[in-house]
């Protein structure tokens, strides 16, 4: 098998893939290897690239965290069969058969001899090792040690220690007779294995036997077991929880099966004098079960025994052969191409679905991990990482190569398998989680954004939801996250069934309406209906769109000074929309201005309020130089334009600026930049949060470097149906 480990590095590969992640969050732990990851089993990752000089990238922000945030699905390399998938394929009522058929392309389901002896190293270059026994069943308990042609043998409770001597081993048994010490080139340690139990450095084995050689060209020892494939190995395999479903385990079972005889046809690897070790770096061998775990282990014992053969067992087979049947914990929803993995297309190997795995049941199927920033530049050989780009993919949609780019503007690419090993990441499936809020209508958009934040809010905002009445609806973004409330819409002379749901849902907290505009947009039939709800209502309104935004910057003055507003079109109102989430994380309002001049009710209400700071989003075709200009002229005032050359750039250029001053939110709203959908991006406002606006089949390169730049990100909010964010937008910014 090509893919087969290179010994000669299986160690130290095994050292960096086995750490866990920093700093995650704590999760159930399950047993044995399930859970646990899994080195590449051959052929080195693809090749890095070095860092050199690539195009500029504005400095690192100085109040960017110490962390940058991954997140993803799944643990280990996700070729073949995925574990947590196979269990809940047993739940759905698939048999064995159909599980290793459906992770291994175009096998069989084969009864195979099974009765080799197989090598298992249980210690790996230790300084000494130790052999006691114990008594399992009446008349057991003997130990017998050979080495030098020599054999010794003590009674239960006996313990020998093992240790390097000149070019051999040095055996001390105080117990044993005729002889208390032995030497040799090895030793062979042998027990009644019916009725004895031996335990070896603290595991405890129940058949087989065992040798003790030294590591070759050093100075330490190999313990390997020696035990027929059949039942002295499969029966102490731990790579699932043995309370799994039966159908799971007979899956593993033959899974396990296949691994352990391809490994014993490879020939015993020189580096550790086995065909295979204990550990996840082939597979997970324990020792004999506790107390506790006897009634589980019988399950097991029976889903090894499946064919009810003593000599032969189930293996999955293409062309009549039996696979090296690779498998891991679990995928990010779809397996993987071997050559995606490693280096080698194999046949069976495909890249398949796996939904099963995004299962409760999987305590991996989300994780979020944080290495240090110091720790990511480091990983690229990098001064600082300033922004990182995750969107090469694989078929299955695993990182395929992650380039890093520094505040100079130098890159370096690494393989996402490397940049799962150097991180210790759980897999290579790393994208952020997205939540959608979507419904038929708008009026139902608005209500699942309301249904997923502020539950004890005591205030609602109404502002409109029609076309006609956008522009008071503007602002209603800031003034609601001011209020502590969420954020509603409305028809003109009709409250819509899913605002009327809403309200009536939130009946036990909610006090107060606050109505955004004049009663051209948002008429009395509509105030009549809220008061029918026991609500008392207030209205922000004005004489035109201009003096509207005034007044309710004014209303968020009430809750608390004012030093920065936005300033935006009022006529070409994505602009604003898309600045709404972030300015009112801030408690800045958003004021707004005809093309050429200020109107009097804006240069009001700044005086009124004492504001200082002004952000003027979008360019100079929407907010005038001279408007600039008379801004700039305001006493104490500074003046930032936040443009771009479309309404996609304008948003990133907001999101940009605001990020640094919203260091403790970590969420991003995407919501669409057509005129149709402007509404979802006015909804958007309500959430304290930067808002990327976005094509309904694009994500505008505006967006993805917003997102690529923004480590401390962990979710998307997903404001709209697909109609107006279409599934493969979610999909792109995710793995951005």
């Amino acid at each position: 098998m090509t893919m087969r480990r290179r010994a000669a590095g299986a160690v130290a590969l095994a050292a960096i893939v086995l750490a866990a992640p920093a700093a995650v969050a704590a999760e159930p732990q399950p047993v044995w290897g399930v859970d646990q990851a899994r080195p590449a089993p051959g052929g080195d990752p693809a090749p890095d690239t070095a860092a050199a000089p690539g195009g500029s990238v504005a400095a690192v922000e100085a109040a960017a965290s110490s962390t940058w945030t991954l997140s993803g699905a799944g643990w280990g390399h996700g070729v073949g069969m995925s574990q947590y998938g196979a269990m809940e394929m047993a739940r759905d009522g698939f048999s064995a058969a159909d599980i290793l058929g459906h992770y291994y392309t175009g096998t069989d389901y084969t009864l195979v001899a099974d009765t080799d002896r197989l090598s298992v190293n249980l210690r790996h270059a230790v300084s000494s090792t130790s052999f006691t026994t114990s008594t399992l069943s009446s008349g057991g308990g003997t130990l017998t040690v050979v080495a030098g042609g020599t054999s010794t043998s003590g009674p239960a409770g006996t313990t020998a220690t093992v240790t390097a001597s000149g070019s051999g081993v040095k055996v001390s048994c105080p117990a044993c007779s005729p002889a208390t010490s032995l030497t040799g080139s090895s030793a062979a340690v042998y027990w009644d294995d019916d009725r004895t139990l031996v335990t070896n450095d603290g595991t405890r084995y129940r058949d087989g036997s065992m040798t003790v050689t030294r590591t070759p060209s050093a100075s330490t020892l190999e313990v390997v077991a020696r035990v027929t494939v059949h039942d002295e190995y499969l029966d102490y395999i731990r790579e699932v929880p043995w309370s799994w479903p039966s159908a799971a385990l007979q899956a593993q079972a033959a899974a396990a099966r296949g691994y352990a005889l391809t490994a014993f046809v490879g020939g015993i690897r020189s580096t550790c004098n086995c065909h295979v070790y204990d550990t996840t770096q082939s597979q997970v061998f324990g020792g004999y079960p506790t107390s506790s775990e006897l009634s589980s282990w019988q399950a097991w014992r029976a889903a090894v025994r499946a064919a009810g053969s003593s000599s032969r067992g189930y293996v999955a087979t293409y062309g009549g052969k039996v696979i090296q049947a690779f498998y891991s914990s679990s995928s990010g929803g779809r397996t993987q191409n071997s050559e995606d993995v490693w280096s080698s297309a194999v046949p069976y190997l495909r890249s398949v679905d796996d939904h099963w795995s995004l299962r409760e049941s999987n305590p991996r199927r989300a994780w979020t991990s944080r290495p240090s920033r110091s720790s990511l530049a480091s990983a690229f050989g990098l001064a600082d990482v300033a922004a990182l780009d995750l969107s090469s993919r694989v078929e299955s949609g695993a990182v395929r190569t992650a380039t890093a780019t520094s505040a100079s503007g130098s890159t370096a690419s690494m393989s996402g398998e490397t940049l799962r090993s150097r991180l210790g990441l759980y897999s290579t499936y790393v994208q952020r989680p997205t939540t959608r809020y979507s419904g038929p209508t708008r009026y139902d958009v608005a209500a699942a954004v309301s249904a997923s934040h502020l539950p004890a809010a005591t205030t609602v905002v109404i502002a409109s939801g029609e076309v006609a009445g956008r522009a008071d609806a503007a602002v209603g973004g800031p003034l609601a996250q001011a209020l502590g409330a969420p954020l509603l819409l409305t028809k003109s002379g009709d409250v819509p069934t899913a605002t009327r749901v809403e309200i009536a849902r939130r009946a036990g907290t909610l006090e107060n309406a606050v109505v955004v505009g004049g009663a051209g947009t948002v008429g009395a039939e509509v105030v009549t209906y809220l008061q029918s709800r026991g609500l008392t209502v207030s209205r922000v309104g004005g004489s035109d769109r201009y003096a509207v935004s005034a007044n309710a910057a004014r209303r968020i003055g009430a809750e608390g000074a004012v030093p920065a507003a936005v300033v935006a079109s009022g006529t070409a109102l994505a602009d604003a929309l898309g600045a709404g989430g972030p300015a009112g994380a801030e408690g800045e309002p958003i004021l707004l201005t005809r093309s050429g001049s200020v109107p009097a009710s804006v240069t009001s209400a700044l005086d009124d309020l004492g504001t200082t700071g002004i952000r003027i989003a979008g360019g100079t075709a929407s907010v005038s130089s001279g408007v600039q200009a008379t801004l700039d002229a305001r006493p104490r005032t500074v003046v930032t334009r936040l443009a771009g050359a479309d309404r996609y750039e304008v948003a990133a250029t907001v999101a940009r600026f605001y990020l640094p001053r919203l260091a403790d939110q970590t969420g991003v709203s995407l919501a669409s930049g057509s005129d149709a959908a402007l509404t979802d991006a006015l909804t958007a406002g309500s959430r304290p949060q930067i808002t990327l606006l976005v094509r309904a089949e694009a994500l505008p390169g505006a967006s993805r470097t917003v997102l690529q730049r923004a480590g401390d990100l962990e979710g998307i909010s997903v404001i709209g149906g697909p109609a107006s964010v279409s599934a493969d937008v979610v999909t792109a910014a995710a793995r951005s």
